[in-house]
């Protein structure tokens, strides 16, 4: 079962590749640099998506193989009725390849939920686990200058009156 699911999964692949058998007699086929250049330009945007996401390494990852997974696999799917007109298949591309990239968004947000969620997290993206720690230290901050405004922190106005400490008399 899993090899039949192995085999279909590669031609499938090979289908949406033009790499089947029948359209390189056909010549209809993309060529292998056509191939490269269409892919590679998926997986630039999806190195460039990884690089900016927040957090460890596996959430890196996990955004840009969602972004090229989709941005490859829809731009790969809109362009396969076109592949023996080379220009026209590129230009579709490219187009269903951003679309893809956009589509990539939410999916690898949940993706990232759930991630954090099975390692111990409350479920939240990289980018939400940032936006509540900086919430927190600006909370922290203010309430900080709130006090020291009204007295209430160290150092106190009266400390000032010994400044050497431990009633040494400013000698210190």
């Amino acid at each position: 079962m899993i090899r039949m699911a192995g085999t279909k999964g590669l031609q499938a692949l090979k289908y949406l590749l033009g790499r089947n058998p029948g359209a390189i007699k056909k010549g209809v086929a993309a060529s292998i640099p056509e191939l490269g250049l269409r892919l590679g330009m998926d997986g630039t945007m999806a190195v460039v998506n990884a690089s900016q996401t927040p957090g460890d390494l596996g959430d890196k990852l996990l955004t840009g193989l969602t972004d090229f997974g989709m941005s490859a696999g829809t731009g790969l799917v809109a362009s396969r009725p076109f592949l023996g007109k080379p220009g026209i298949a590129s230009g579709v591309d490219m187009i269903a390849s951003v679309g893809g990239g956009y589509g990539s968004i939410p999916v690898s947000e949940q993706v990232l939920r759930a991630k954090d969620k099975l390692m111990g997290g409350s479920g939240e993206t990289p980018w939400e686990k940032m936006g509540r720690q900086d919430q927190e230290r600006f909370a922290q901050e203010l309430e900080q200058q709130i006090l020291a405004q009204h007295g209430l922190l160290y150092p106190r106005s009266t400390d000032y009156l010994n400044p050497g400490g431990l009633g040494t008399g400013g000698i210190g």
